[in-house]
């Protein structure tokens, strides 16, 4: 692979990002020993004024070729993706200093597996200064910068990480499917619209504290820059003039304000209309920060309407859709922008700008800080997200509707957002449950009385009709005299081990209801085999298909799905 060597002053990004954010630090301080360790802030100066050395110029080739294949990525993805890809490439160049190695084209592949090795051993042995989550993805990402900056055909490089392995210890959590019941998204809706009504612009200009009323009548006070009465400094040791100023001067900006001195008060009402917007629109978070204030008109379609940008000589670059019920609250946003800054402003969520640059990526600080302390939850604005695109799919069971509405792919709805409801899969299953008859087979292939189920003498697990596990405990279970029968129970018998052996390793194992299970299978099974040389030569010709994987088709399917690698 050829690539030029660049120098010092061709490593920046000051070329690559055209949203006037601000470029990410020049990689030069991968060329210094301890330049990756350094804080960027500082790293430049350290550099000019000779504390880092001298540049390593064994390294120069390789973090010419980093630097370009940053620059790709700038084409095709977001600054902030970027900037992380940048952070973990440190991680390992800091690594990499700490043992004296200077990385070069030659050593990097070699130096990429031994540090994957040294921190899969941290994660094992509990010496991992991040979480294993955490280090997994930290790994991930050198990985594929490396293997994307070489531009290495997949399995070159391999990693030591192994994620099943981070599962079985318990070390990373499994999937989580989605118990909420959106009581909690519906509340925070109520906050929301609790927060506009109370910060009017009347109210946000007018005399503090401001009365932020909620629903169920609580009312909380704030005060925006102004400190609370009961944290002002006493009147010890300060002169009686000075008390005087400064009680006068707290009481004029108390009683008055302008959209300048009371900018927290406004960017809480805009934090407030975001979320909403957000939640009302489905529109992506960054997609939405940036939005420009244009003289926005609604028009009716399919039951919502259509808003777009109003330009006399031209289209409008900027269009969306929302429901019928958010039209109102939306045009009383619009009015309240214009009012606030009859000049007009950039953004048509205009939050107030610290130093001479817009924040490159919305936060929500203020406003969660608020609401923590009015004792109201916050949703985050992604889980807000996931759970609207959640209840789209359980209300509608349209996926390539929900799919357009949130203005994802189909595949990035399924994979990214969409979660198994249990709310929905409790909901089915008891309904079919309920609809069957009570006189039926035995749901672990025996038989069954049409008795209620009553648990066995001494039985640690309460019997149910719902599952095999609890159907064994029951004692009106009973088995049947065939080699099928037989065949299908160590089948279920190797199920029940192979989730045995998933258990993690902190776990104990000694009393617990998987360790019963298995005591009860070998039981019903000891107790076939005892009935006759017949049923012994069945339940042997069973255990050598065991040996050899051939299991029982009631069971198979679940079996090299969930255990197979």
């Amino acid at each position: 692979m050829v690539v030029r060597s660049k120098s010092e002053s061709e490593l920046g990004f000051e070329h690559c990002d055209e949203q006037g954010n601000t470029p990410l630090t020049n990689l030069r301080y991968l060329l210094y020993v301890g330049g990756a360790k350094s804080n960027l802030r500082s790293v430049d100066k350290l550099i000019d004024t000779g504390r880092l050395g001298v540049p390593q110029i064994s390294r120069v080739q390789l973090v010419s070729i980093f630097h370009t294949f940053f620059e790709r990525r700038f084409q095709s993805f977001s600054r902030t993706s970027i900037a992380g890809e940048v952070f973990s490439l440190r991680r390992f160049y800091t690594d990499c200093d700490r043992l004296g190695i200077n990385l070069t084209l030659n050593n990097v592949c070699d130096c990429y597996e031994r540090f994957s090795l040294e921190l899969w051993d941290s994660v094992l042995t509990g010496k991992c200064a991040v979480s294993a989550t955490t280090a997994y993805e930290l790994d991930g990402q050198v990985l594929n910068v490396i293997q994307g900056a070489l531009e290495l055909p997949a399995g070159v490089l391999i990693s030591s990480f192994k994620y099943a392995e981070l599962r079985r210890r318990g070390f990373i959590k499994a999937f989580k499917i989605d118990k909420s019941d959106l009581d909690e998204g519906f509340q925070f809706g109520a906050d929301l619209l609790d927060v506009i009504d109370s910060f009017s612009l009347d109210s946000c200009l007018g005399e503090l504290p401001l009365q932020l009323k909620f629903a169920n009548g609580k009312i909380y006070e704030y005060w925006g820059n102004l400190r609370h009465p009961d944290k002002l400094r006493g009147k010890e040791n300060r002169s009686a003039f000075n008390v005087e100023r400064t009680h006068e001067a707290r009481e004029k900006k108390r009683e008055s304000g302008t959209v300048k001195s009371r900018a927290r008060l406004i960017d809480i009402r805009i934090h407030a209309e975001f979320a909403l917007f957000v939640a009302q629109t489905g529109f992506n978070v960054s997609i939405a920060y940036k939005l420009p204030f244009e003289d926005y008109r609604c028009t009716t379609i399919d039951g919502g309407y259509q808003v777009k940008a109003y330009k006399p000589r031209r289209g409008s670059k900027v269009e969306f859709y929302i429901y019928s019920e958010y039209r109102e609250h939306f045009i009383e946003y619009l009015r309240f922008l214009r009012e606030a800054f009859p000049d007009g402003c950039e953004y048509l969520f205009p939050f107030s700008i610290k130093g001479d640059k817009r924040a490159m990526a919305y936060r929500q600080t203020l406003f969660v800080d608020l609401m923590k302390s009015a004792g109201k939850k916050c949703l985050a604005l992604k889980p807000l997200r996931e759970k609207r695109i959640n209840w789209l799919l359980r209300e509608t069971h349209d996926l390539d509707f929900v799919a357009a509405d949130a203005q994802h792919k189909v595949k990035t709805t399924v994979y990214s957002y969409s979660k198994p409801s249990f709310h929905i899969a409790s909901q089915e299953l008891s309904a079919f449950h309920a609809s069957r008859r009570l006189s039926r087979p035995s749901i672990l292939d025996g038989g069954c009385s049409p008795d209620e189920p009553e648990p066995i003498q001494g039985s640690p697990v309460s019997p149910d009709c719902v599952n095999p596990t609890g159907c064994l405990f029951c004692k009106y279970y009973q088995g049947v005299r065939s080699f099928d029968y037989i065949w299908s129970l160590m089948t279920f018998r190797y199920l029940k081990i192979s989730e045995l052996n998933l258990i993690p390793l902190n776990r104990e194992i000694e009393g617990s209801p998987q360790e019963a299970v298995l005591e009860r299978l070998e039981a019903v099974i000891k107790e076939f085999s005892s009935l006759d040389d017949e049923c012994r030569a069945w339940r042997d010709e069973a255990e050598i298909r065991m040996q050899e994987r051939n299991f029982h088709d009631n069971y198979r399917a679940l079996i090299e799905v969930r255990f197979n690698d």
